[in-house]
Parts: structure tokens; C-alpha cells; sequence
């Protein structure tokens, strides 16, 4: 009897047949650079061992029996119809104590119809022999961008999505920013304006799409998620000031990009793309993104014209990071200087403001403008002792 029941053991194991699940990948890697490829799995589930007969198992689908597959796929292709931003949907899960609520960030996000909303509103630029990208931000004609893609400013051209073409004029820049904003005619291409988002309400995590030129490559769509905030990298120029509260982002970023959309769920505006950290020519998914609350905080002097000026002290860092900042250098002639700051002081406070270290410095001074005074407390060899500094305007 036990022989017997070995024998059907056996007769059952050797019945399971092994599963080959075929990967299917497309794309043409001699016409694209960068090629996208998809894997489609199908799943198959095999059937328990057991010492009894068992039904045979289904495979399982990805569309119920009664929907043809054509049905399926039109169900999930997006709307070719342009819709009005709106926030995207959000699932809460929990509140961590002392924090803000966790959410679900892929709650809502659809790239494919962000890219139906929001593509017709970011255009190429050309500019000589060089160009990038920007986004309409009104229905006037004014086109925003980063400065280092026109700088200099011949023979600008704007092409839309539809490779429509209009000369373009530079209205005004911050160039310690990196930003420049453009006209171009409106009769001449199709203006579709983008809003702005509140750049301060993001969180590492979520979802992003950029929108972009890449390598000429006009309207090429990326996704990625927020990879940190409050980046700081240096400035344009050798020794200029600092870009602060950058947001990191591993979408693909790449030469041509510089001006495009960094996007949230819901179609707007989070950041200007910018910069990338690679070394090689292209994107290793450390990318960089100027936030729109930067974008709409210089906007109407760059619309204006106006010559855009930022705080400036005038001196260097000393001691070690992440202490209170220690001045290491004082620059001849600058606003520290004749304040009356010299070097080896440390700064305790600002109009009150504990200054942990030179970063809560920078983002103190973020707020004021060139010829505010501010109050520093300083611990000078031992003594503290009361310092006003008038702010001058980062030397060009």
C-alpha cells in the first residue's frame, strides 16, 4: 500500500509542467537615443500538489472574461481633450506623531494626460547655435525660462508644439537666479499658459513629470519623484551667489531640458529645470529644478524690466559646518566691513533670529532686500557685542 501511494506521489509531481514567462521589449535603438522599453508578464498560476485530482487552473488575465481587449485598452488611453488643472486625489494613511499626514503620493497621477494638459504650454528655444526649453505662464505672450539659455539674446526664436516659430524678446532676468522672462507675438503660435504651484507644499516622494527639449528632441515627457528639497549649488558665475532651496528630482533630466516644467500630480508648475548633476553629458538621475515660489517671487520685476538685486554682506565662512557661523574673511570696502564685522566673529543672532549655522543665515537673508539693516549679536573673542550691517547688492 505505501509503494502505491509513493507511486501516485510521483506520478502527480512529475504532471507539473514548469512556467515560461516571456518578456516582450520594444523600442528602436537605432533611431532613439534613449530608447523606452516595456516588459508585458503575463501571469500564470500553477496548481497546488496535492494527493487528489484538482480542477484545472485559469490564467490569470488582466481584463474580466467578458471585455474584449480592445475594450481594455481604450478604457485606460487619455482624454485627447485639454482639462483644467485640478488637485490630484490623495489617500491618507496615517499622522506621525509630531509631523504631517503621510499621504499616498501615486494617488491620481496620470503623465499621460499631464502631457495632453500641459505640453502645448511648453515650447523650444533657439537661440543661435544653442537653444533649451520654457512654458507660457499668461495668455500675453510671455514665455519664462532660465537665463543662462538666452543669455546673450540674439536672434531668440519660440516654437510651439505644433512648430509654429515667433521671434522673441527678453523682457527682463535674475541671473543669480537663473531666470529670464520672454516675449514672443501671440499671433504667430499657439499660447496655452501653465499655472504656478505653491513650491513650499511639496514633499520628498512625490510624483513629478518633467516636460522638456531634451537634445532637440522637441515635448519629451519624463517621470520621476521629488528626491529631496532645499538643494543649495553654486551659482553661474565663478564665486556668485549661490543657488539655495533647489528641488532635486531623479527624472531625466538632459542638456535642452534647461527651462522646461517640473510638474506635480495635478499639472502645475513646481520648479524650472535647470541643472543636473552627471558626469557624463546627459542624466544619471540627480537632477535639479528652480521652485516656482522663486519663479513668482521675481516674475513681475523681470516682467518690469527691472534690474533684479539680491542681500549681500560681503564676507566668507569659517569654522566648521554645521556649527554657528564663524566669519572666516571680511571683503574690503563691503557692507560687513563697514558695519563693523571682522573675522573670527561669530554670529549668535540676526534681528533676533538664533543663527544655527551659514545655511540659516542664507535663508534668513533670502526674505530682505538690498539696503536693509539687520542686527547681529556676535560672540567676539569671548564678549558679545552688537553689530549693524546695511545690507549692499551681490557684485556682479
Amino acid at each position: 500500500m505505501r509503494a502505491l501511494i509513493a507511486s501516485a506521489a510521483t506520478g502527480i509531481i512529475a504532471a507539473v509542467i514548469a512556467v515560461v514567462v516571456a518578456l516582450s521589449v520594444t523600442g528602436d535603438a537605432d533611431t532613439q537615443p534613449i530608447n523606452d522599453t516595456t516588459a508585458s508578464v503575463q501571469q500564470v498560476q500553477v496548481p497546488a500538489v496535492t494527493g487528489e485530482d484538482e480542477p484545472d487552473a485559469q490564467a490569470t488575465q488582466s481584463a474580466p472574461a467578458d471585455q474584449a481587449p480592445d475594450q481594455a485598452t481604450a478604457q485606460a488611453e487619455p482624454s485627447r481633450q485639454p482639462v483644467a488643472a485640478t488637485p490630484a486625489e490623495t489617500t491618507e494613511v496615517q499622522e506621525p506623531e509630531g509631523g504631517l499626514p503621510q499621504i499616498s503620493p501615486l494617488a491620481g497621477f496620470n503623465p499621460a494626460q499631464l502631457f495632453v494638459d500641459v505640453g502645448p504650454s511648453v515650447v523650444a528655444i533657439e537661440a543661435g547655435l544653442s537653444g533649451g526649453s520654457g512654458f507660457f505662464i499668461d495668455t500675453e505672450g510671455r514665455v519664462v525660462t532660465n537665463y543662462h539659455v538666452v543669455q546673450g539674446g540674439a536672434d531668440l526664436v519660440v516654437v510651439d508644439i505644433d512648430g509654429r516659430r515667433s521671434p522673441a524678446q527678453i523682457l527682463g532676468f535674475d541671473s543669480a537666479n537663473d531666470l529670464a522672462v520672454l516675449q514672443v507675438d501671440v499671433t504667430l503660435v499657439t499660447v496655452r499658459p501653465v499655472p504656478l504651484a505653491n513650491s513650499d507644499a511639496i514633499h520628498v516622494g512625490e510624483p513629478v513629470v518633467a516636460i522638456g527639449n531634451p537634445f532637440g528632441l522637441q515635448t519629451s515627457l519624463t517621470t520621476g519623484v521629488v528626491s529631496a528639497i532645499e538643494r543649495t549649488r553654486p551659482g553661474l558665475e565663478v564665486g556668485g551667489r549661490p543657488q539655495r532651496g533647489l528641488i532635486q528630482t531623479d527624472a531625466a533630466i538632459n542638456p535642452g531640458n534647461s527651462g522646461g516644467v517640473l510638474l506635480n500630480a495635478a499639472g502645475e508648475v513646481i520648479g524650472v529645470t535647470a541643472s543636473v548633476e552627471s558626469p557624463v553629458r546627459g542624466s544619471v538621475g540627480v537632477g535639479f529644478a528652480i521652485p516656482s515660489n522663486t519663479v513668482a517671487r521675481s516674475l513681475p520685476a523681470m516682467i518690469g524690466g527691472d534690474t533684479i538685486q539680491h542681500p549681500w554682506i560681503g564676507i566668507t565662512a569659517g569654522g566648521n559646518a554645521g556649527e554657528a557661523p564663524t566669519v572666516g574673511s571680511v571683503v574690503a570696502g563691503g557692507p560687513a566691513d563697514q558695519g563693523g564685522l571682522r573675522a573670527g566673529d561669530t554670529l549668535l543672532s540676526a534681528d533676533g533670529q538664533p543663527l544655527a549655522s551659514f545655511e540659516t543665515l542664507a535663508e534668513f537673508l533670502f526674505d530682505k532686500n538690498v539696503g536693509d539693516v539687520v542686527r547681529f549679536e556676535v560672540d567676539r573673542n569671548g564678549d558679545t557685542v552688537t553689530v549693524d550691517v546695511t545690507l549692499g547688492a551681490w557684485p556682479d
